[in-house]
Parts: structure tokens; C-alpha cells; sequence
């Protein structure tokens, strides 16, 4: 019985391993997920700081703001998309070249076993 269990409990690794064979790519872009928060809160602080350094209105310093931050937060989607587009290219540049080198350094230990 115990035997069995083992079994199990082997095969349900090697699907938990798979799986996150699968989700790699998803973590990967993860790394782009903070970009429009940080630049749209940037562009925030640098317009609160505007506005109070001009003795804004209230109102007027708000209305402002918000506006900032739209703004911030749309420019902030579109360099994520573009750091996500640029990332696209470059992964499968990198692993022809990471593959290339392990041809390489097979082909160097056949050469030095022979």
C-alpha cells in the first residue's frame, strides 16, 4: 500500500512541475505589472508638488492632478506594453544564443573525449 501512495504522490509532482513549466512565460511578465502604477504615482507626486509650489486653488490643484494622472497612467500602460513587446523579441534571441552555446560546448567535450 505504501507503495501506491508513492506512486501518487510522483505523479502529481510531475504535474505540478509541468504546470509551472507552463506558467514560466506569465511570471516572466510579471516583472513589466508594476510599471503604470510607479510612473502614474510619480507624475502625481511631481504635480501635487506643482501645484502647492504655485498656491493653487484647491479645486483647481485637484482638477489638475487627475488630469495628471490619467495622463501618467495611460503613458505608463503604453511603456509597459512596449517593454512587454521588446521583451517578446529579445526572449527567443536569447535562447537561439543559449542554444548555440551548448552546441558549442557538447561539441568541444566529443573533442576532448576523442
Amino acid at each position: 500500500m505504501p507503495e501506491e501512495t508513492t506512486k501518487n504522490t510522483d505523479k502529481e509532482i510531475l504535474k505540478e512541475d509541468e504546470l509551472l513549466e507552463e506558467e514560466a512565460p506569465l511570471i516572466e511578465h510579471l516583472k513589466t505589472k508594476p510599471v503604470p502604477a510607479i510612473v502614474t504615482l510619480l507624475g502625481g507626486a511631481v504635480a501635487a508638488i506643482y501645484t502647492y509650489i504655485q498656491g493653487r486653488e484647491p479645486m483647481d490643484a485637484l482638477i489638475i492632478i487627475l488630469v495628471t494622472l490619467l495622463v501618467f497612467l495611460i503613458l505608463g500602460d503604453l511603456i509597459k506594453f512596449l517593454l512587454d513587446k521588446i521583451e517578446i523579441v529579445v526572449e527567443p534571441e536569447k535562447k537561439e544564443d543559449e542554444a548555440s552555446q551548448d552546441e558549442e560546448t557538447e561539441g568541444q567535450e566529443t573533442e576532448e573525449t576523442s
